[in-house]
């Protein structure tokens, strides 16, 4: 098979159907499962990007403070100047 099956064509499908009646899974019980699994893999990838994000923010701020020294020095020195 070169495609995967959607959510609808799985729970259609009469072989799934067999199995899911032989281990006792009802169409109900597939979709809440199925749910429950998205919703915990969209909030672990929100998790995920907002971890990247804080780091990404942090790393510029110590960026932006390892240069503030040099650009304040040399905005003192041009302001003795005037």
């Amino acid at each position: 098979m070169d495609t995967e099956l959607s959510i609808t064509e799985l729970a259609n499908d009469p072989l799934i159907g067999l199995l899911m009646r032989a281990d006792g899974v009802d169409q109900e019980q597939l979709s809440e499962l199925l749910g429950r699994t998205a919703r915990l893999q969209v909030a672990h990838l929100q998790d995920r990007i907002r971890q990247a994000r804080a780091e990404e923010f942090y790393s510029r701020l110590d960026l932006v403070h390892a240069l503030r020294p040099a650009n304040t020095a040399s905005a003192n020195a041009a302001s003795a100047q005037v």
